[in-house]
């Protein structure tokens, strides 16, 4: 009996996680707030917006801030509307209504205390496709908070927190006073080989070849 060919193939993955050193700007972080970015343009049928909102009917927790980073009043954008259905949660939610400069982009990443792609549960993401999210994180060594079904795979166990679904607004409350589960994950990040330079840059010759 042969053996398949394709039963002798590793799969391999490339990041691209090393971005230009941008102009410094002056971003004023209030030092009581904690940051949770989702990065990207504001359409429900990119992320599961309305899916968050659902999950935060309830956030009693001001200082915790959600930025939208991504122009949400595009011709494709659903930020109108998105911002209609924020009620009390409308002090939680940073949105931008015109195009965000790369610049003001990788500032915001910067200073965020959690990335969270939103993905919900579309399928796309678990078997063929990467969100940008994912790249910010791993560059920057900032903890994800992701859907549980992506702690499968041992870049995320490294690198996230699994969505608690029922509690998201507790897990949130939990994650901001307790910024040593951050600094963990975060050095978890740096030390996770894959992660490094020299692997990546061996990743990408492997792929020209």
């Amino acid at each position: 009996m042969q053996n398949n060919p394709i039963d002798d193939i590793k799969l391999q993955s490339f990041y691209p996680i090393f971005f230009p050193n941008y102009p410094q700007q002056k971003l004023h972080k209030p030092a009581n707030e904690f940051w949770i970015c989702i990065p990207g343009q504001l359409e429900y049928k990119r992320r599961a917006y309305l899916e968050l909102l659902a999950m935060l009917s309830s956030l009693p927790d001001k200082h915790i801030k959600f930025i939208l980073l991504g122009n949400s009043r595009h011709a494709h954008g659903d930020g109108e509307d998105f911002e209609a259905r924020l009620g009390e949660l409308r002090d939680n939610f940073i949105v931008f209504r015109q195009f965000v400069s790369d610049t003001e982009f990788h500032q915001y990443i910067q200073q965020c205390d959690l990335i969270m792609p939103c993905l919900g549960d579309n399928p796309r993401y678990l078997q063929s496709g990467i969100s940008g999210a994912f790249n910010l994180a791993f560059a920057y060594h900032i903890p994800m908070l992701v859907e549980p079904a992506f702690m499968a795979f041992e870049d995320f166990q490294h690198s996230a927190f699994a969505l608690d679904k029922q509690q998201l607004p507790q897990q949130l409350h939990d994650l901001a006073t307790h910024p040593e589960l951050l600094a963990n994950k975060a050095k978890a990040m740096r030390d996770y080989a894959k992660f490094s330079f020299e692997q990546q840059s061996q990743q990408y010759l492997a792929a020209l070849n």
